[in-house]
């Protein structure tokens, strides 16, 4: 690992070419994706990079649910860091970009956008800060838990209102 600096690209709904091929390699590197169909699925959902020397070394992706608990549509929030790179806050600032892409995008496209950016915690790196209702920096707060009993945290974009 360099000590470059590591540089964000918001890529929702605009990835280039180049940044979508190194994405499926990243993805087929760490082995987590089970097919093809589930690999163009994902490159849809595209919402922020993590670049270091024109490296890709993280990933943030979203995809839009009715969330019943809460009554609304969320853009359900997932990241991968490659494992070298981790431990080094581009997972909390791959969130706070992707947070701040999705809220740019909602509020020049009201209609049809959801009221906020979710989160299921499933890593348990963050047990420590499990017992905080809410995280600082992302302003993620504590909303519920998953069947699992994982925590579901929520950012609520600016000027919207619930139905």
């Amino acid at each position: 690992m360099s000590n470059n600096e590591v540089s964000y690209l918001n890529v929702w709904k605009d990835c280039p070419e180049k940044w979508q091929s190194a994405t499926k390699d990243f993805w087929l590197e760490m082995n987590l994706m089970p097919d093809e169909n589930a690999i163009a699925t994902r490159l849809g959902q595209l919402c922020t990079l993590a670049i270091e020397d024109e490296k890709l070394i993280g990933v943030s992706t979203v995809y839009k649910l009715n969330y019943e608990p809460l009554r609304c549509d969320l853009y359900f929030f997932r990241c991968l860091v490659s494992p070298q790179y981790r431990r080094q806050s581009i997972a909390r600032q791959l969130t706070i970009n992707c947070r701040d892409n999705l809220q740019e995008w909602v509020t020049a496209n009201p209609q049809g956008a959801a009221a906020g950016m979710a989160v299921v915690v499933e890593s348990p790196v963050f047990a420590k800060l499990s017992h905080q209702p809410t995280w600082s920096g992302p302003n993620l707060s504590l909303v519920g838990y998953t069947q699992q009993g994982q925590q579901v945290r929520v950012v609520w974009f600016k000027d919207i209102l619930l139905k």
